[in-house]
């Protein structure tokens, strides 16, 4: 009788069967998350690319409008052909520097060249008051100045009836550095920098000098 109970009894899983089964859950979650990780990793990369190429096409249209654009300069009669070239290359590198900037200096700074600041940068300046820490330049720090700048020309292009930051998602809009001006973020939230120029140019006095073979 004794015999006949002992074999009814159901057989549990073992320690080492339990273990196993632990490990197999464990490799197979791995697996699925590091399949997920990957997967938000490619399409962070991949709206990344497609905001950069965005970008670029409506600065390069707005890059493009400088070549035909009339300055605001007075050329002397008597200047020669060369001299009114360089005068006009001066006072569209400053347009250029005030209506595309990069940094805050930009912005805060007289224009040297031209007589007035273009309206444009008029309006940047307006939103450095009403958006900076404090309501000026001051509060408007440097850590992430070439994001911000890139905000503020985004908001003044349009194309139509389409604003330049219709295109980015409220996600990719922040303020890292907590100074009151908003930054484009990436796809992993870090601050999307802006530079005008190739390296090879240096600011002087508010206005821009090409450099070759080490003079200016």
């Amino acid at each position: 009788m004794q015999r006949r109970q002992w074999g009814r009894q159901k057989r549990g899983f073992t320690l080492v069967e339990l273990l196993v089964v632990v490990l197999i859950v464990t490799v197979l979650a791995t697996v699925v998350l590091f399949a997920m990780f990957a997967a938000t990793e490619t399409a962070r990369a991949a709206r990344t690319r497609s905001m950069v190429a965005r970008i670029n096409d409506m600065l390069l249209e707005k890059w493009e409008s400088y070549r035909t654009r009339r300055m605001p300069i007075n050329i002397p009669p008597t200047a020669s052909p060369q001299m009114a070239a360089q005068l006009r290359l001066n006072a569209l590198r400053e347009m250029q520097r005030m209506e595309l900037p990069e940094r805050k200096s930009d912005v805060e700074d007289a224009p040297v060249t031209l007589s007035s600041p273009p309206a444009r940068n008029l309006a940047y300046r307006r939103q450095v008051q009403a958006r900076a820490q404090g309501g000026n330049f001051a509060g408007w720090t440097e850590a992430n100045q070439g994001s911000e700048c890139l905000y503020m020309i985004l908001s003044r292009i349009q194309e139509g009836d389409t604003n330049g930051l219709e295109f980015v998602r409220e996600a990719e809009i922040g303020d890292v550095d907590n100074d009151g001006m908003p930054e484009i973020l990436d796809g992993w939230g870090k601050p999307i920098a802006f530079l005008r120029w190739a390296p090879g140019f240096i600011p002087a006095n508010g206005a821009v000098t090409a450099i070759q073979d080490g003079t200016t």
